[in-house]
């Protein structure tokens, strides 16, 4: 092993985080490195794979992921050449009270932008491979092919309004009362409320300016689980 391939931190952390990844079922490294771990370069975390997680990151790290400290810690850690051994050992204490608190994070799901053709499978199994996709978390216990569409339009505000991101599952049972994404036959797709009356099923806006209309021939594509708005 030569001087730039010698372990300097800690190969411990470096396997709890790869355990913390697919745990979250996120499948690329790259993704995991700038979305989990925020770091600029995420060729860096290749180089934690070789050379261990660099002491200074252990308690950025456990704090970002809530690993607790002690499986971040390696019994002996290798210092640089030329550097006096050294172990700095994060505690408990060291991390905020808060982290406790945070959402348990179950899955991570692809941004498909628009609502995919004929069974979403194959869309979603696409943006999973592509390393420009992005994946976000949710703390629902949702289907493997779940999936985030933008909302274009506010027939659904206040609820959901322009710009939201919709958490849809395709693969949960729909009934009367629910949040759907309808696609009609000419590939369009509607974020409404799905309501039965007289026998007959309706997708009525929550905007009052928009109006109801019969489900018809429309293919119910999923129940939105959850709406998430960004301001910047």
């Amino acid at each position: 092993m030569d001087a730039k391939s010698k372990m300097t931190g800690s190969k411990t952390a470096f396997e709890a985080l790869e355990r913390d990844r697919l745990k979250r079922n996120i499948p690329s490294k790259r993704q995991y490195a700038l979305g989990v771990l925020k770091l600029e370069n995420p060729q860096n975390y290749s180089h934690w794979e070789v050379r261990g997680v660099p002491r200074k990151e252990l308690v950025r790290v456990a704090k970002i992921t809530g690993i607790p400290a002690e499986d971040l810690e390696d019994i002996e850690v290798c210092s640089p050449i030329n550097e006096p051994a050294r172990i700095d050992t994060p505690t408990v204490e060291m991390l905020p009270d808060h982290l406790e608190e945070g959402p348990n994070i179950r899955g991570w799901y692809p941004v498909l932008g628009t609502v995919p053709g004929g069974e979403p499978s194959e869309a979603i199994e696409a943006a999973r491979r592509d390393p420009e996709t992005e994946l976000i978390p949710t703390s629902l216990h949702c289907s493997p092919r779940a999936f985030f569409l933008r909302v274009i339009g506010n027939s659904m505000e206040p609820d959901i309004q322009h710009g939201a991101l919709v958490l849809v599952d395709p693969d949960m049972a729909y009934g009367h009362g629910d949040i759907v994404v309808a696609r009609n036959g000419d590939g369009e797709a509607n974020i409404k409320m799905l309501v039965r009356d007289g026998g007959e099923w309706y997708l009525m806006p929550k905007n009052q300016d928009f109006p109801t209309r019969p489900l018809g021939k429309s293919v119910i594509v999923g129940v939105v689980r959850e709406a998430l708005r960004r301001f910047k």
